[in-house]
């Protein structure tokens, strides 16, 4: 038979997509309180995101005012936070921002005088849904920190591993209880957990994905933080420990020492309901996303006003809020994995989630799965093969330079 172009693929190019773009976390967010005067005093002059440093702050605020702070007409919301922390890449400044909040150094973390009965707890020493009620019920109102989510992920990936099941319990709730007839019943009734996760974007989105994080429920517990790094600042500028030492002293003196809840004003109130109204209406275009997100905005707008010295909840606080529960939503869209079983899944999820922009070529799909940089070709291979035998992928035609280009298989 004579060569013939009767069976030819067509010539095609990829279709242009832009890459996604996470949106910088909002300025004016960062302001309001003095919380916002302590975080501004521990990042000047340095490259520390001031995100990570307010927001590590409402975290261990809420844990030391949780049971004794409500939202008007929401008491049981609990103010205990679990808090991620991710980066594009390590040393960004997750660590050096918890550390200048905590550690027990020379200069002191800046929250040390307030922490009295708060435990930090090193998450790489908790193995298991049991060992963190025991740990639990010695220390009840503790924040349990995770400076790698790869040692979370480990442990919970493990068969028959209870941690993500207690972790899930005890945000909704203050009794756990683990035990057996042949070991000791461990827990309490009382208890009052906050959690803190860094991680880089990379394990954070698989680790979760292989989790079932998602599905469960258990990333809409999570406040997520996010930077891709500040302007490089080779020489800091020395702490000015008296300034951070007075708002301090201010900062603990408005901590809730008795039951508190303070009023809201009318317009306050009605824009925080048009904020709920918008999330969790019928024709939200994201409603797996939304889940919790208004609560946790309350949570943020407590905050605001508690720390502000202020007995109420201003319009201004609340909108501030909005804005910072806006960008959650974002942040939210742009790291939440789908569920999937073992790695070539989460691959293929990743894959058809490029296709569903537009056509693609293989170094498209590559780039969309991060492959180069995390040298995860066997897994890239496989999950495209797998694609394209139950035809949900099919090869389009070939570009210019002769490289297959791909699309989803068209609906019949």
């Amino acid at each position: 038979f004579a060569k013939s172009a009767r069976f030819a693929l067509p010539t095609v190019e990829a279709d242009k997509v832009a890459p996604d773009e996470i949106p910088d976390w909002p300025v004016d967010t960062l302001e309001g309180d003095y919380i916002a005067d302590l975080t501004f005093a521990l990042y000047h002059g340095t490259s520390i995101p001031p995100q990570y440093l307010r927001e590590q702050i409402v975290a261990v605020l809420g844990a030391l005012a949780d049971g004794r702070l409500a939202f008007p007409l929401h008491r049981d919301l609990p103010v205990r936070r679990f808090l991620a922390l991710i980066s594009e890449r390590a040393g960004v400044g997750k660590g050096e921002s918890w550390k200048r909040l905590t550690a027990n150094t020379g200069t002191g973390g800046a929250l040390c005088p307030l922490l009295g009965t708060l435990k930090l707890l090193n998450g790489s020493g908790i193995g298991s849904g049991q060992y963190l009620a025991k740990e639990l019920q010695e220390n009840p109102h503790a924040l349990c920190h995770w400076d790698e989510s790869s040692q979370l992920f480990q442990v919970t990936g493990q068969q028959g591993s209870t941690l993500l099941s207690a972790l899930k319990t005890l945000y909704e709730s203050n009794s756990h209880w683990t035990g057996s007839f042949t070991n000791k019943k461990f827990g309490g009734d009382d208890l009052h957990l906050s959690v803190l996760l860094h991680s880089t974007r990379k394990t954070f989105c698989d680790g979760f994905a292989l989790r079932g994080g998602v599905g469960d429920g258990l990333l809409s517990r999570f406040t997520l933080v996010y930077s891709t790094g500040m302007p490089v600042v080779p020489e800091w500028e020395p702490r000015n420990l008296g300034e951070e030492r007075k708002l301090v002293k201010i900062i603990g003196e408005l901590i809730p020492k008795v039951p508190t809840v303070p009023t809201i004003a009318d317009d306050a109130r009605e824009c925080m309901n048009e904020f709920a109204r918008t999330l969790y209406g019928s024709s939200h275009p994201h409603p797996d996303h939304v889940r919790r997100l208004v609560e946790l905005t309350k949570i943020d707008v407590l905050h605001r006003a508690i720390f502000a010295g202020s007995p109420e909840i201003t319009l201004e606080m609340v909108e501030r809020s909005v804005t910072w529960g806006e960008h959650q939503l974002a942040l939210r869209l742009a790291f939440w994995p789908t569920d999937a079983k073992n790695e070539i899944a989460a691959m293929t999820q990743v894959l058809l989630g490029r296709l569903r922009k537009g056509s693609a070529s293989a170094n498209d799909l590559r780039r969309a799965g991060s492959v180069d940089r995390d040298g995860s070709h066997e897994t890239f291979n496989r999950a495209l093969g797998a694609l394209t035998r139950s035809r949900k992928a099919v090869v389009m035609g070939k570009n210019s330079k002769g490289r297959e280009v791909y699309g989803l298989e068209l609906e019949a």
